[in-house]
């Protein structure tokens, strides 16, 4: 991800939480930059910030995604394959899923 994304994302998620006149769009824009990751990838529903040397990883467990491929659970939230942390060489690799009920 390029630093103009990274300042980018930032900018807009700064705007959403100080601008409470247009919360719902400002939430929607904030969750579909927060998705895009490098290479393009598409995260579903995991946000990702660096601060210094702490990471922080969000999921919203109210969420799904359906079942996953083998039907045996629903999917909650995945960084779909491992992505690259913003502004680090590190990479991580996520998925939080539950039993099917």
């Amino acid at each position: 991800m390029t630093a103009a994304m990274n300042n980018m994302r930032a900018d807009v998620f700064f705007t959403a939480s100080d601008n409470p006149a247009q919360p719902k769009q400002a939430a929607l824009a904030v969750e579909h930059l927060m998705t895009r990751m490098s290479g393009g990838r598409i995260m579903k529903n995991v946000e990702m910030t660096v601060d210094g040397t702490m990471l922080t990883i969000r999921v919203d467990l109210s969420k799904e995604f359906g079942p996953s491929a083998s039907g045996k659970t629903i999917i909650i939230a995945s960084t779909e394959g491992n992505v690259t942390i913003p502004n680090r060489e590190e990479k991580v690799g996520l998925n939080v899923y539950r039993k099917k009920s």
